[in-house]
């Protein structure tokens, strides 16, 4: 892997629309086969990541998996919780990224890749439910049931989500 260190340009068009701009090393351009001729690339956001390819991402079970846990735990850090409806969303989101919202194939690949993060919240968190609805919180917290789980982020968070 090779790290560099580059600014980003922005622009202002005169209705006051902003666009950016990345100039990227002309040997990692090199690398993917882009030339003056056939520049033509895919750019990809997974949670903080930015992946530009040359050709469509192909489906990749492990990379779906680490993508969608990369976003799990990007939540988890900053609140210390998710529920299973984000997770979904997450899930569903990382699926019509390789799929290209075809919904026929992200209903056939759903279940294969939501089962891996179930999993991985359940190992690594604690599950609280409430009326029908799962919300899986941070190991390092303990609650005796849902009311103290809800009662504690709201109040430490001084937020009126709706629960």
């Amino acid at each position: 892997m090779e790290k560099r260190k580059i600014n980003i340009s922005y622009t202002k068009s005169g209705s006051g629309s902003r666009s950016t701009r990345i100039v990227l090393p002309v040997k990692w351009v090199d690398l993917i086969e882009v030339t003056p001729e056939d520049r033509e690339v895919f750019i990809y956001r997974f949670g903080d990541s930015i992946l530009i390819k040359k050709t469509a991402l192909e489906w990749n079970y492990k990379e779906a998996i680490i993508y969608s846990l990369e976003d799990i735990k990007k939540i988890m850090r900053t609140r210390s919780w998710i529920d299973l409806e984000e997770v979904v969303k997450i899930v569903e989101t990382t699926l019509a990224t390789y799929f290209e919202n075809n919904e026929i194939k992200i209903k056939t690949q759903f279940n294969s890749l939501i089962r891996p993060m179930i999993d991985w919240l359940e190992k690594n968190s604690n599950e609280f439910t409430d009326s029908n609805k799962s919300y899986y919180c941070d190991k390092s917290f303990e609650f005796k049931g849902f009311s103290d789980f809800k009662a504690y982020f709201i109040d430490k968070n001084k937020k009126n989500f709706d629960i």
